[in-house]
């Protein structure tokens, strides 16, 4: 009887270890790949955040100004890089409504309340410039620019600053 020789063949030491080797390759890059989208993501949140807190200041001014019944002369401060603008309001409870930048942040004041940032932390008012333009038997016009900048690091170098420029009438009731 001749015995066959059988050919019991298996992963050597070294196809293991190649094996491996790629295998932690590819799960490096896939990791890697990973925590950028995980970064893009969270920046592109704070762009958005910064779009939107732009959006929100000018929507505020704007309000104001169109339920104004008139620009507060004695307390506004036009054509300075910190400017103030004073609003006299038909609701005697908002009346004066100012507003102006401190520290980097834009306030607005409604009457005797207290002041309200209405920037977030995440960015920084580097100038707010209001200008009055007058015309005869026309409503006054606001023409603000507010230069508004993200504090973040990530959101600067994609954005450094950005200019809101708003030109309002006044309307008259």
């Amino acid at each position: 009887m001749q015995r066959t020789k059988t050919n019991n063949s298996g992963s050597s030491l070294i196809e293991i270890i190649i094996y491996f080797t790629i295998l932690a390759i590819f799960l490096a890059v896939a990791i890697t790949f990973a925590f950028q989208i995980t970064g893009l993501t969270a920046v592109s949140e704070e762009v958005q955040e910064f779009q939107a807190n732009k959006e929100f200041i000018a929507d505020k001014i704007k309000t104001s100004i169109y339920t104004s019944s008139g620009i507060d002369e004695t307390s506004s401060v036009f054509d300075n890089d910190n400017g103030i603008l004073s609003l006299n309001m038909n609701d005697v409870s908002k009346s004066p409504t100012k507003f102006y930048i401190e520290d980097g942040n834009i306030f607005i004041k409604e009457g005797s309340a207290d002041p309200i940032q209405i920037n977030t932390n995440d960015t920084k008012i580097e100038k707010a410039n209001f200008h009055r333009v007058t015309y005869n038997k026309s409503p006054d016009q606001i023409i603000a620019t507010i230069q508004i900048a993200p504090v973040s690091a990530e959101v600067a170098n994609l954005q450094r600053t950005s200019t809101i420029n708003l030109t309002l009438s006044l309307r008259t009731l």
